[in-house]
């Protein structure tokens, strides 16, 4: 499966740096993960801003989940009363 490609803001002002991660972060859907979020000042007060999302493996989770209910009933009460 190919990388997808990071969103790059070229010479975002100070102020609109927090506005564009928020624009960003919210477009993430259910599927995404905001993985990381790079700046690099460019000059006084400008920045250029890289996004990266990945995909969420939905598989992962539900065997999280699976685990603890396979647990044996023993396991189970230990771990209620602590």
């Amino acid at each position: 499966m190919a990388r997808r490609q990071a969103v790059i803001g070229q010479d975002i002002s100070l102020f609109l740096v927090r506005h564009s991660v928020v624009r960003e972060a919210a477009a993430c859907t259910h599927d995404d993960k905001l993985e990381r979020v790079i700046m690099l000042k460019t000059r006084s007060h400008f920045y250029n801003i890289s996004i990266r999302r990945r995909p969420v493996t939905r598989e992962r989770e539900s065997m999280s989940t699976q685990t603890v209910s396979s647990l044996p009933a023993e396991a189970k009460d230990k771990k209620e009363n602590r």
